[in-house]
This record gives C-alpha cells, sequence and structure tokens, in this order.
C-alpha cells in the first residue's frame, strides 16, 4: 500500500491537490482539478512515470545475463497566474512501466504525463497546443536473452517549448529522469547508481547479475550508493549474490528516503554447482518516478525472475 503521509497536505491559505498516475496508457485516464476560489497563483510539480525492469531466466553457465535497470521519468514544475488558466484543467498520469520480458534485450518506451487545458477527443496524447505540463517517462530496461544482456532503461526526456506550448513561459524547471543501469554477465556485479546532483527527486533502477562459469557463486546485482554522512541518503542494497549451489537475492523495493524517490535495486545471480534462480528486481511502484530494478540469472532447473514495475507518475498542484 502507497503510503501519502509525506506529501503536502492543506495548510493555511495554501490548497493543495495530488495525483497518483493511473494510467495504463498514453492517455488512457484523464481526471479533472478544479480552480479553487479565493487564490491567485498555482504551482504544479510533476515527476514522469518511471520504467520497469528487464526480467532474466535460467541457463548454462556463462550463458544466461542479468536484466536492465528501468530509467526515471523526467521532472518539470511552473509557477503561474490562476487568470491565465480556465476553471478545469486536466490531469493524464502513467502508473509506472511493467518489466520487460526475457528475451527483449532493448530498453522499452514508456509514455508521458500531462497537464492539459483541454479533454482530448479520443484515448492518446493530447494535441500540443493544449498542453500545459508534460512530464515524460523513464524507459523500462531491457530483458537478458542467454548471454545478451538486457540494455539500462534510458532516462524520461526533458520537457521543452514544444512539448509543452501553454506553460512554457512559466515554467521554473525541467529536468531529465536518470537512466537505469544495465545487466551483466559472468558473476559481474552491474555497476552501481548514484544520486542525481540535478536536482531531480527520483532515481532510476539497476541491473541484475548474470551466471558464472561451472561450479562458481552467483554476483550481487546494482545498487544504488549511499551518500556517506547523510541520513537521508542510505541508498538501496543490491540483491545478494548466490553461493555455488544457492539462489541470488530479490532486489530491494523502491522506497521515499525522506527527501528523494529511490528506485528499485537489481537481483543478485545464482551459482552454478546446482539449479538455481536468480532473485527478482525491486519493485519500485512506491518509490513515485523511480526505474524498476531487474532480475538476476539462474542455472538451468531454476526458475526464470521478473523484473520490478516502475514507479507511478506523482502531479502535485498548490495554490494560494
Amino acid at each position: 500500500m502507497l503510503d501519502f503521509g509525506h506529501l503536502p497536505s492543506n495548510t493555511g491559505n495554501g490548497v493543495v491537490q495530488v495525483f497518483i498516475g493511473d494510467s495504463a496508457t498514453v492517455g488512457q485516464t484523464w481526471r479533472p482539478w478544479y480552480k479553487p476560489r479565493g487564490k491567485s497563483m498555482l504551482h504544479i510539480f510533476a515527476l514522469g512515470q518511471g520504467g520497469g525492469g528487464g526480467s532474466s531466466n535460467v541457463g548454462a553457465a556463462s550463458t544466461m545475463a542479468g536484466g536492465g535497470g528501468g530509467g526515471s521519468g523526467g521532472q518539470t514544475s511552473l509557477i503561474i497566474p490562476l487568470s491565465l488558466i480556465p476553471d478545469i484543467l486536466y490531469v493524464s498520469a502513467g502508473k509506472g512501466g511493467v518489466p520487460t520480458a526475457t528475451g527483449t534485450t532493448a530498453a522499452q518506451a514508456t509514455f508521458a504525463s500531462y497537464v492539459t487545458t483541454q479533454l482530448p477527443s479520443a484515448v492518446g496524447a493530447p494535441v500540443a497546443n493544449t498542453v500545459l505540463l508534460i512530464a515524460n517517462g523513464g524507459a523500462s530496461g531491457g530483458g537478458a536473452s542467454g548471454a545478451t544482456i538486457g540494455a539500462l532503461g534510458t532516462a524520461g526526456a526533458i520537457a521543452t517549448n514544444a512539448t509543452m506550448p501553454i506553460g512554457w513561459a512559466f515554467s521554473n524547471l525541467a529536468l531529465a529522469g536518470q537512466a537505469g543501469t544495465a545487466g551483466t554477465t559472468a558473476a559481474t556485479q552491474p555497476t552501481a547508481l548514484a544520486y542525481p546532483t540535478t536536482g531531480l527527486l527520483c532515481t532510476g533502477g539497476c541491473g541484475g547479475a548474470g551466471v558464472g562459469a561451472a561450479a562458481s557463486a552467483g554476483a550481487a546485482g546494482g545498487a544504488i550508493t549511499a551518500i556517506s554522512g547523510v541520513k537521508q541518503m542510505p541508498g538501496n542494497v543490491a540483491g545478494a549474490a548466490g553461493g555455488a549451489s544457492t539462489s541470488g537475492g530479490p532486489g530491494w523495493p523502491g522506497y521515499y528516503n525522506g527527501w528523494i524517490y529511490t528506485g528499485g535495486s537489481g537481483g543478485g545471480s545464482g551459482g552454478t554447482s546446482a539449479a538455481t534462480s536468480g532473485g527478482a528486481g525491486g519493485d519500485a511502484r512506491r518509490a513515485f518516478g523511480c526505474g524498476g530494478g531487474a532480475a538476476g540469472g539462474g542455472f538451468t532447473g531454476g526458475t526464470a525472475q521478473s523484473g520490478g514495475f516502475g514507479g507511478p507518475s506523482l502531479i502535485v498542484f498548490t495554490c494560494w
């Protein structure tokens, strides 16, 4: 269950309304936002949806790679006088990317979340000239295919004047998302993911580890690196490496650390002295905008594992 206790609520003269992504395809669902009475200014903060992690499978020694971690959504915000917008705006926000199936090694695009001045007449992306705000989604990481690693999920693209013509003059921040990390082969731990330093408030997801040579132990999955000396930046622990005859551990789920939403870590790979499974990717459905972690590979006779889901889009309206 998602915990919304950290999100702003109505205080003093402010009116805060929060929209959580629920759309499975672009423009599938739209919800209205109504201009409150007696207010003069509006701030909108938006994170695009995160991509899911790549799935993995089981195979012979040195022939099963890990999946790729999902990319995070982009971040956009604006401040605009309420007198310049209509009484009703319309919101469509992505629910988070799904894990990419084994065998599809390329990153898989998701879609953008929107705030528009007009309700589209059909399901799909709105007409550009009605878009007040856009936050692009991060791509889902690729799944493993034999010894071919799953590609990292690319970052959600930065919003531009062409993609939000109405709101661009009032935008005060537009950031690209953060890419995930790719899977690996040969029982090698995926590259660690660092917290973003751009002002982005969500992270990508981490890749899964591949299996090694015959009769060898597995490797740990990808992790998000902690920032030393900062309690609010503890990172995210990798899925544990399997021993020679044991399965890899699952990636840890995404979470909110008090300041930034943190994506899922990658699953560890199993050993190759017995039938083993890789660890599943860390799920990011409780971490808005974040990428899901990818699954690690396992040895013949084990069970295939799935990547984690990407985090849903978050759009917050604040009026005063």
